[in-house]
């Protein structure tokens, strides 16, 4: 059943703190050249590119743990 133009029943807002974490995620950790191929660093970079804010909130504390010091270039969502 199609819902009419303007009724937002069921409809949820942007988990937009979660989208900061993917984008912060992204931005944070890139892997060097040192970094293991399908490491911890790769995992969680492309974990950010992926915008899912569950998933981004479950693995956020653990990927900053791993990404400390990177990410100090400037980027759009920092």
């Amino acid at each position: 059943m199609a819902l009419a133009c303007g009724d937002d029943e069921g409809a949820s807002e942007p988990d937009e703190e979660g989208l900061q974490m993917c984008c912060e995620l992204g931005a944070r950790c890139h892997p060097g050249p040192e970094d293991p191929v399908g490491g911890a660093k790769q995992m969680c970079h492309a974990l950010g590119h992926q915008n899912d804010p569950d998933q981004c909130r479950a693995e956020y504390e653990s990927c900053l743990a791993v990404c400390v010091g990177d990410g100090d270039t400037e980027h759009a969502c920092l």
